[in-house]
C-alpha cells in the first residue's frame, strides 16, 4: 500500500489514499466503466473527487 500510495503521490494533482483492504478495490473497478461511457458519450473528461480528506 505504501509504494502504491507514494506512486500516486508522485502525479501532477493526485493524492494517494488508503482506501482498506484490497476487498474495496472491487468498487473502484465498478466505477470505472461507468466514468469511461460518461466520457465517452459526452466527450467530456469527468472525473470523481473523494474530497474532506486532510
Amino acid at each position: 500500500k505504501k509504494l502504491v500510495i507514494g506512486l500516486a503521490n508522485k502525479i501532477k494533482d493526485l493524492r494517494g489514499v488508503d482506501g482498506g483492504g484490497l476487498a474495496n478495490a472491487k468498487y473502484v473497478e465498478q466505477i470505472t466503466p461507468l466514468l469511461v461511457n460518461i466520457n465517452r458519450i459526452y466527450k467530456i473528461h469527468a472525473s470523481i473527487k473523494i474530497a474532506g480528506i486532510e
